[in-house]
């Protein structure tokens, strides 16, 4: 499907080679300093972790992936031309018959392999859900957006 796309597309292959080229120097260079370097990454991470806080990890360590990705999307629809629609199909229309299928599929086989792991070895799992302050929140959001709407 993605090769009908490549032929109706009269561009030369040229525009695909600096993202592509870009992302292969990072990783090149990401695999001779993460060899030469002397600190244990589990370590290091840790560290940020116990310096920053779990959420504040997530962010530094999964922002510079949303960046990439925002430039992905700009470089295509921008410098190509093209749809976002035309990463993910060839098809003139999203199936979202297929999505919907891949994601069930995908959630079943989830929760069958959590089940499993559970099933086999259950001190792995704690189960973290407290119900007082559950309710305290769920009660407080609750009414205080009914006296908000009210205003």
């Amino acid at each position: 499907m993605y090769i009908e796309q490549l032929k109706n597309n009269k561009d030369s292959l040229l525009k695909y080679l600096p993202f592509s080229l870009a992302f292969f120097i990072f990783m090149a260079f990401n695999l001779i300093a993460s060899s030469l370097a002397e600190t244990n990454t589990q370590e290091a991470l840790d560290l940020m972790v116990e310096q920053m806080g779990k959420n504040m990890t997530l962010v530094m360590v999964t922002a510079p992936l949303a960046f990439l990705l925002l430039l992905l999307l700009l470089w295509v629809r921008f410098f190509h031309g093209q749809s976002i629609r035309s990463l993910t199909t060839a098809r003139p229309k999203t199936d979202w018959k297929r999505i919907l299928f891949s994601f069930a599929l995908w959630s079943l086989f989830l929760i069958i392999s959590t089940g499993i792991s559970y099933y086999i070895n259950p001190s792995d799992y704690e189960i973290n859900f407290k119900t007082c302050t559950f309710y305290f929140s769920y009660y407080y959001k609750h009414h205080f957006c009914t006296l908000t709407n009210k205003f």
